[in-house]
């Protein structure tokens, strides 16, 4: 069962058009908590979902406005957006959008109605819940570290000391951000 979501998913389209437009969509979704449960102990998983699609449009520019739509509606955003016109004065793009992981397969049943045809359909989900776990160790570690730093800058007395103590702080900060 699905519990809750982390992040956003991407979703990219290409466009071109001969008579009709062509598109391509390629879209990741956002990790994910996934609770399975085990014989012996419950198992959390974080997931991203990456989807791509390839659509064929009576008009790029106004998909390429409509997906952004889309991506906002669902509390996403676009991350890159491109079009072109060919010799043959057909269009062609591509948009990637993130949308959260919940909305990633409304998202998908969106996107696919804006098509006149679906040239290319994909979809994958990558298990991140080892990275997820690292980085969450990581992040406690680095607080638990300036919790420490700050006590010890309330009792630096010399100039030197203190000096010491911030640059210390200030790297474990930037390690926090990073985390």
């Amino acid at each position: 069962s699905l519990s809750q979501s982390y992040g956003y998913a991407d979703e990219m389209m290409v466009f071109s058009s001969p008579s009709a437009e062509r598109s391509s969509v390629s879209f990741d979704s956002a990790i994910a908590e996934v609770e399975l449960y085990d014989t012996a102990a419950d198992v959390e998983q974080k997931i991203i979902k990456t989807g791509s699609l390839t659509l064929v449009v009576d008009d790029v520019l106004e998909t390429i406005d409509a997906i952004s739509s889309v991506a906002s509606d669902s509390e996403g955003f676009v991350q890159y957006s491109s079009s072109s016109e060919l010799e043959d004065g057909t269009h062609s793009g591509n948009i990637t959008i993130r949308v959260p992981f919940e909305t990633f397969e409304t998202t998908l049943s969106q996107l696919k109605a804006f098509a006149n045809l679906v040239e290319y359909e994909s979809v994958s989900g990558t298990d991140v819940t080892e990275e997820f776990t690292d980085l969450q160790a990581r992040l406690s570690n680095a607080e638990a570290q300036e919790v420490t730093y700050l006590e010890i800058l309330d009792i630096a007395t010399t100039v030197e000391d203190v000096l010491s103590v911030e640059k210390v702080l200030a790297d474990v900060r930037e390690d926090i951000e990073v985390y």
